[in-house]
């Protein structure tokens, strides 16, 4: 609980310092020289397009299509309470970021805080927890706590995926993973590399892949604050709801939503 209080206030410290320092009560604002001008208006948002893989707890595509989980409940709530028409579908990570480089602005979760400061004042969160593990062909020879294992093993994530950065920037052996997690199981099984790094997905599994995760060894690596991401041209279009977006969650986490884990 503690520590999902301290994220809550830091994240809302990222959101005040978007949105420029306010005064404190009764203290003048600071002087302006030179004429001051009428600003701009701030475009709102029509429809707010959001992204998810639909995979694992924060947004599980069900079978009838709908998606459910934690990060689902708090954007319902939060765009409930700003009183905002939006979309959600399930794509890829993929096809977030090629949307993203084509210009169409949206919100993308189950994202974490990579320590990149211009990224970081475009998250609003956190929304919960996510377990990141390295997933193994059972009683694999090469395993994450060996010496040899950075230099030697090949390695895998999915496709713009934050691990996939870690691995990138770590110096690990990448081969360059699958937006198919059906895929990516059979290649730990047939031998085609030595180990994922992944959130849990086996819950998205088709029978046959699934008969074969279970015989996978899971090696913890970290834990991550989960968050939504802005993309940087719904940031630039539209910069006065990011720390409206924050203050909305940060008001559903005070009424339990979504639940504390």
């Amino acid at each position: 609980m503690k520590y999902n209080v301290a994220l809550a206030m830091l994240f809302s410290l990222i959101a005040g310092v978007a949105a420029g320092a306010q005064p404190a009560p009764g203290q003048a604002p600071a002087p302006v020289s030179g004429p001051v001008s009428a600003p701009a208006p701030i475009p709102a948002p029509g429809l707010v397009e959001v992204f998810t893989h639909g995979e694992g707890k924060f947004g599980m595509k069900q079978a009838d299509g709908r998606l459910l989980g934690p990060g689902v409940d708090a954007l319902e709530c939060a765009m409930k309470a700003l009183d905002q028409p939006y979309s959600l579908e399930a794509v890829s990570m993929a096809r977030s970021n090629r949307l993203d480089a084509e210009g169409r602005d949206h919100i993308w979760f189950p994202t974490y805080d990579t320590g990149d400061p211009e990224r970081a004042a475009r998250l609003a969160g956190p929304i919960g927890w996510l377990a990141i593990q390295w997933f193994l062909p059972h009683g694999a020879r090469l395993r994450p706590d060996m010496p040899g294992f950075k230099a030697r093993a090949r390695v895998t994530a999915f496709p713009g995926s934050h691990p996939e950065v870690l691995l990138r920037r770590g110096g690990f052996n990448l081969v360059p993973g699958t937006d198919d997690e059906n895929r990516l199981v059979l290649w730990l099984v047939e031998g085609k590399v030595d180990a994922a790094l992944s959130a849990d997905f086996r819950e998205t599994l088709k029978a046959g892949a699934a008969d074969y995760a279970r015989s996978l060894d899971i090696v913890p690596y970290t834990r991550l604050p989960v968050a939504f991401e802005l993309t940087r041209g719904f940031a630039k279009h539209h910069p006065g709801f990011r720390p409206r977006f924050q203050a909305a969650l940060d008001t559903c986490r005070a009424r339990g939503i979504p639940a504390e884990e």
